[in-house]
């Protein structure tokens, strides 16, 4: 049964090629016609892809383009400006940053008693301790303890004291000589 309705099945599919063959209706088209149906159905395509992208026409659209063009460049070299900017600003900041640290440990030195003309060998040695992990009061102390040469000996304060003196005879006469006045 199956090689029967093979055989039908094949004889059907030539007998619909064959009345396909003979269609006296057939028409056909230079190239020229077929480049023209394509261009058609092309605009229309474009035409309908701008309008869903919001475009009046396809001369719009391409002005729209160049406008967008010219506004990517201009936000682009002002961003480039911007970031320049940002970076001569972090600049500035990280040199006073540095300055005000070098201050600090300038004050922190000077009150550890560090001597004027030792300060800038004072501040080297501070700064290896700095990047050590100490912070600047601990660094004060070390070079105290580490280089007591870079610091001024600490000086007594002078202690004054009247001498006493016993009254004698003189004395005596002169303020006697004032009471009675």
């Amino acid at each position: 049964m199956k090689k029967e309705e093979y055989e039908v099945n094949q004889q059907n599919q030539i007998e619909s090629v064959s009345e396909f063959d003979t269609c006296e209706n057939e028409k056909t088209y230079t190239q020229e016609q077929i480049n023209s149906i394509v261009a058609k159905e092309n605009a229309k395509t474009l035409e309908k892809a701008l309008k869903e992208l919001g475009f009046c026409g396809e001369g719009r659209a391409k002005e729209q383009l160049v406008q967008f063009k010219a506004s990517l460049q201009e936000q682009g070299s002002m961003l480039e400006a911007l970031q320049a900017e940002k970076t001569k600003l972090e600049d500035e900041i990280s040199s006073i940053r540095t300055l005000h640290d070098e201050q600090m440990l300038k004050n922190a030195l000077l009150k550890a008693g560090v001597i004027e003309e030792e300060m800038e060998n004072a501040i080297k040695i501070a700064q290896a301790f700095l990047q050590s992990g100490y912070e600047i009061p601990m660094v004060s102390e070390l070079i105290l303890e580490k280089y007591p040469h870079l610091c001024s000996e600490k000086a007594e304060i002078p202690c004054f004291s009247i001498p006493v003196v016993k009254e004698n005879e003189t004395i005596s006469k002169i303020k006697n000589i004032f009471k009675g006045r």
